[in-house]
């Protein structure tokens, strides 16, 4: 049986509301895109975040390079990895070159899970909803010392049942 990994509207929904009661006055924010895609069970990630990332890019408009600031589920130190060759953002096997001189650290050019992620941030057992809400905070200008200068484009980025499930969202500010 395959566990699907959503994000759903009312996973989005909570995070607006959750932004609406803390008084935030940011940004409205907008779902570009979202897509998810299940059934394959591949390390590296593979196929369904293959699929997620193919439709997920076209319906929202977007390239790589149009993405500000990445926000990835990291159970593991390796996952982000995957994501990254998975997602398009390097070549499969390239990742490692690709983050390194702290490229995807604060102010670094490709600025990736600015909370520090599931394993720095919180790790919840859920944490897909922690990178939903950092990139609201981030495209509504909110993160004060981690902040992304002029984001106005996220991708969000989540596996679950042991690699058999994808979900990814681009939200952005303005499009």
């Amino acid at each position: 049986m395959t566990r699907k990994l959503a994000i759903t509207p009312r996973a989005v929904e909570q995070v607006r509301r959750a932004a609406a009661a803390s008084g935030a006055d940011g940004l409205p924010l907008r779902v570009a895109a979202k897509r998810e895609a299940d059934g394959s069970v591949q390390l590296g990630i593979g196929f369904d975040t293959e699929r997620a990332r193919d439709d997920t890019i076209e319906m929202a408009g977007v390239t790589h390079a149009d993405i500000d600031v990445a926000q990835f589920y990291d159970a593991f130190t390796i996952v982000p990895m995957l994501a990254l060759e998975a997602l398009g953002f390097c070549k499969p096997g390239e990742s490692g070159a690709f983050v390194s001189g702290q490229r995807t650290a604060p102010g670094g050019d490709f600025p990736m899970n600015t909370n520090g992620g599931g394993l720095s941030y919180t790790h919840t057992g859920m944490y897909g909803i922690f990178t939903l809400i950092e990139a609201a905070r981030q495209l509504r200008g909110e993160c004060g010392a981690r902040q992304v200068q002029d984001a106005t484009v996220a991708i969000c980025h989540g596996t679950g049942g042991v690699w058999s499930a994808a979900a990814t969202m681009i939200a952005a500010n303005a499009l």
